[in-house]
């Protein structure tokens, strides 16, 4: 589970790099991006900026009909996608849909998810509250996969000093089937701010928090093959340069472990020292010794 806040212009000041250092339990944050077809939250890129630039999860949200504007939701997707393009793809994406955009019902919010796929092959999440999932159409949105931001709060008074494992949930969610993020209260408190936040406990991990941002899943690492006569023969012959030149990065990308080859590399040079005192003046017989000791080696008299 990631412990996550979700901020906007209104926590202006904030500053990240203390919030985390002074809050280990802190998992990962939200920000407001833009609203409506009109509003770009000014607060928002240096905070999405840092989180990148620290490793840390993040999402951005688009208020619908922000201002009371209500350009239709083909529009507003089209307004976030013009200046959030770049973060689709890096961080995770919401559609906050509260009043007044739900005096438009789902039809509006629809529209609005269905245009920003078309756009970003992403599918955003949505915010909204229990009581307007129960008194409204949600079952294309549910159908199509978008991830469900539940706002319920135990009450509104109480506050939170730290982050809750299992909020408070009561009532049906239906037609979604899991609660993907759940916002428990607007009155959590952290060390190095002031006033209130959103509290918020993601049910997953930072791979599913990217799996739902859309960032592709890391590729597992390619097994190397260990040293074998041919790419020792080949490094020594010098195909591979020096370690200076690369030699490294040329093995793996043969395919070999380039630590494997190296200790043989070692093992041999050890054992050719170790001979030099019986070959020294035989130096022109060193193929013939070689020979010899392969005969011996397969008549199993070396051990």
């Amino acid at each position: 589970m990631l412990n996550v806040i979700d901020i906007s212009n209104h926590q202006g000041g904030l500053d990240l790099n203390t919030l985390f250092k002074k809050n280990p339990a802190l998992g990962g944050v939200i920000c407001k991006a833009t609203g409506g077809n009109y509003f770009v939250d000014s607060r928002c890129d240096g905070w999405v900026q840092w989180l990148i630039q620290n490793k840390k999860p993040w999402g951005v949200y688009h208020f619908l009909c922000d201002g009371n504007t209500f350009a239709g939701g083909k529009a507003e997707a089209e307004f976030f996608y013009k200046n959030c393009k770049n973060y689709i793809g890096h961080g995770t994406v919401w559609a906050d849909y509260e009043y007044p955009a739900t005096l438009r019902g789902t039809a509006y919010l629809r529209s609005f998810l269905n245009r920003l796929y078309e756009l970003s092959g992403v599918k955003a999440g949505v915010y909204c509250s229990l009581s307007v999932i129960q008194s409204q159409d949600f079952s294309e949105i549910a159908r199509n996969g978008h991830p469900l931001w539940l706002a319920q709060y135990a009450d509104n008074v109480t506050l939170y000093y730290d982050f809750v494992e299992k909020p408070w949930q009561q009532g049906s969610y239906a037609p979604f089937s899991k609660i993907t993020m759940q916002q428990y209260t607007s009155h959590g408190r952290l060390t190095g701010w002031k006033s209130n936040l959103d509290f918020n406990a993601f049910f997953g991990d930072a791979a599913e928090w990217d799996a739902i941002a859309g960032v592709p899943a890391a590729e597992p690492p390619t097994e190397l093959k260990p040293a074998d006569p041919e790419i020792v023969a080949a490094v020594l012959a010098d195909d591979f340069g020096s370690v200076q030149d690369g030699r490294y990065d040329k093995l793996r990308k043969a395919g070999y472990d380039p630590q494997s080859v190296q200790d043989k590399i070692n093992e041999l040079y050890a054992i050719a020292l170790s001979c030099m005192k019986f070959v020294k003046g035989n130096e022109a017989y060193i193929p013939e010794i070689a020979s010899i000791m392969e005969v011996l080696l397969w008549a199993g008299t070396l051990t």
